[in-house]
């Protein structure tokens, strides 16, 4: 069976854990702010008497539910959204008809409160994405915007309201709509150009990857070789690379099948990956052909290697099917093409092949390792 196709779905990145940080940093500031109003509010504040401890003791809870990750992310990420938003708006609401006129409330609800609206808008599009964001945020606004009004509608049946102070009110939620479709703008931008890099990130590890083993491809090794030739070149650096061939791989598929044939190759890439560092790079060369570029490493560290894959591919079988292949060996030497360099490998490679296969030769000392 083919090797399994990078997916389209956005691959695991540091957004969730800046995100996770982002949720953590305002509940804990949450927590500060309501602590330190609580300790210095005077008691005659009914609101904050009442209802900041249990917020207080609330918030804490969730910041360590977040802190211990014992619950799914996104659940406790909605959970602290709704209740910071509940909290918000119900302070809101408790000042808009608190005892006393508009007029000298006006300053604590535009300094003291509407800041808050705006931050629980802009959370709207961290907790939620996308569209879902632009509904949160738009209800929230609404729910603020009617609490405005049930208390400009109690102002006007008590005495009336100045001008002045629905004006105010007026640039305030304008702005909390500005703030609402630009925060909405800006989310949805940075989405897509954050879904734009992620495609463009897959459709490159697809046209790097070889679809059958899941290892680098023809490609993909060329381009590795275009950047470490001149590396070697310039100071003097060891490049080894090693050129694989399965022996009598094509009995294998005229009498077993290409499907078996497919399952061999993949088992052999398995096997060959873990018998190389995390820098060295194994590529399908073509067909049943396999190349490793060994950075760093000269050519008796890279047959020694070779040496070790070989002993891996022959210690049991593959699919049922006994294993073994002929390696070829080559180091970089001063003013090697890519060509010249696997060429030497691949002649190597025939050497041991024409001498009775499943053995490993040198590049210009064949004859040692027959």
């Amino acid at each position: 069976m083919p090797a399994e196709q990078p997916s389209m779905q956005e691959p695991p990145d540091r957004y969730d854990y800046w995100k996770r940080l982002a949720f953590l940093g305002s509940l804990l500031l949450a927590i500060i702010i309501m602590a330190l109003s609580w300790w210095i509010t005077p008691a005659d504040d009914r609101f904050v008497a009442t209802a900041y401890p249990p917020f207080v003791l609330i918030f804490s809870i969730m910041f360590v539910l977040m802190l211990s990750s014992r619950f799914p992310q996104q659940t406790m990420e909605g959970v602290t959204y709704l209740l910071m938003a509940a909290f918000i708006l119900a302070r809101l609401a408790w000042h808009y008809h608190a005892p006393g006129s508009l007029d000298e409330r006006l300053l604590l609800l535009a300094g003291g409160h509407y800041w808050a609206v705006g931050v629980i808008i802009v959370a709207s599009f961290i907790a939620f994405e996308r569209y879902s964001g632009l509904w949160a945020g738009t209800l929230i606004l609404l729910v603020a915007s009617l609490i405005a009004l049930s208390g400009i509608a109690v102002e006007f049946r008590d005495g009336g309201v100045s001008a002045q102070v629905i004006s105010y009110l007026a640039r305030i939620h304008l702005f909390l709509m500005v703030l609402l479709l630009a925060t909405a703008i800006m989310t949805l931008a940075r989405e897509q150009h954050r879904r734009t890099q992620i495609r463009a990130e897959i459709l490159d590890r697809w046209a790097n990857t070889d679809s059958l083993t899941g290892v680098a491809n023809r490609r993909a090794a060329y381009h590795i070789l275009r950047n470490r030739l001149p590396e070697a070149e310039r100071y003097e650096r060891k490049l080894s690379v090693i050129l694989l061939d399965v022996d009598h791989f094509k009995t294998i598929n005229d009498q077993q099948g290409h499907a078996c044939g497919d399952a061999v190759l993949q088992g052999l890439a398995r096997r060959l990956e873990a018998c190389l560092r995390a820098s060295d790079c194994l590529a399908r060369w073509g067909g049943e052909e396999f190349l490793i570029i060994m950075p760093e490493t000269g050519v008796e560290a890279a047959a020694e290697v070779a040496r070790r894959c070989q002993a891996a591919l022959s210690a049991s079988a593959i699919e049922d099917q006994t294993i073994s292949a002929t390696f070829g060996v080559a180091g970089f030497q001063s003013g090697d093409s890519i060509e010249a360099l696997v060429g030497r490998a691949d002649r190597a490679l025939y050497a041991g092949k024409k001498v009775g296969r499943n053995r490993v030769l040198v590049d210009g000392e064949a004859t040692a390792y027959a």
